[in-house]
């Protein structure tokens, strides 16, 4: 067996096993393996998310940067999105930004010089889109007018 899919297996029985979003549990069978090839950036980044958007959040997305991860979380109960970048590592301060807004709004943003994660920033987006992104030093991630709803 490859060794990407013995990976693959064991990040998605972990995610599962940490009550990780249900969406990832459609990859799994009772028995833990993987049905289908999935990208280990993507399972990577559910487990890596730390839970700093508070209780109730779900990574819907999220984008691995150079050093870490930006992850845009959303609560169906209270119908806000919260966007956290977290480095891989704790270490010296660097440059981090964490940034969310109704697509086409001033960004709601959390940037500063950060040890281990930039936010979290909220808002609430209902019938409309969002743009939302981070960084980490140079490498950075935004997406903008996407999550409608």
């Amino acid at each position: 067996m490859p060794r990407f899919w013995i990976l693959n297996a064991f990040l998605l029985s972990t995610l599962v096993a940490c009550g990780g979003p249900e969406d990832d549990r459609s990859n799994v069978i009772g028995n833990g393996n993987a049905t289908e090839e999935v990208e280990a950036e993507d399972s990577y980044s559910a487990l890596a998310y730390n839970g700093a958007c508070g209780s109730g959040y779900s990574v819907i997305d999220s984008h691995v940067l150079a050093g870490g991860a930006v992850y845009l979380t959303y609560n169906s109960s209270t119908g806000k999105n919260c966007v956290v970048t977290v480095r891989n590592t704790s270490g010296s301060r660097v440059q981090m930004c964490a940034k969310v807004s109704k697509a086409g709004a001033a960004w709601i943003q959390d940037c500063g010089s950060y040890t281990s994660y930039a936010g979290p920033v909220y808002v609430t987006a209902s019938n409309a889109c969002i743009d939302w992104g981070g960084s980490i030093g140079n490498s950075s991630f935004y997406e903008f007018g996407t999550h409608c709803g």
